[in-house]
């Protein structure tokens, strides 16, 4: 899913000179996060599902990540907080419920009041987020 998004990215990023480049090693931690993510498509199983979000993590601690367009940014931000809530759903963890608020909040904070996905955005968003404060107001 993601992978499609990051070749759209990458073809787009070669055309324009004018950007900034990504260094290779930031290039490397996006694609093993893709990887790490596909992995876990395919086995669903939590050691992978933990591997996919390492991943992401240390994608998003990178300083060249600030240098994403937010396009890119919002949808590594969106995919995290997806798989934050994964792992909450299927472990319970409240770290990771609340660390997927933190990530959606950052994305849409991102994200321009005028920008066509961001209805998108919030429908993965809102129905996550308010079951897990209904379970946690309990």
């Amino acid at each position: 899913m993601f992978k499609s998004f990051l070749g759209r990215w990458t073809r787009r990023r070669r055309a324009r000179s004018s950007e900034p480049s990504v260094s290779g090693d930031f290039r490397a931690k996006l694609q093993a996060a893709v990887e790490a993510e596909s992995r876990h498509e395919q086995t669903g199983d939590d050691t992978t599902l933990s591997g996919a979000i390492d991943a992401w993590e240390r994608v998003v601690s990178d300083p060249a990540f600030r240098q994403l367009q937010d396009e890119v940014s919002i949808g590594v931000l969106n995919q995290l907080a997806l798989l934050r809530f994964d792992r909450h759903g299927s472990g319970g963890r409240q770290d990771d419920a609340e660390a997927a608020i933190r990530y959606w909040r950052a994305a849409l904070d991102q994200a321009s009041p005028t920008w066509e996905d961001r209805w998108g955005l919030l429908g993965n968003a809102l129905p996550e987020v308010l079951a897990y404060r209904r379970c946690s107001w309990h």
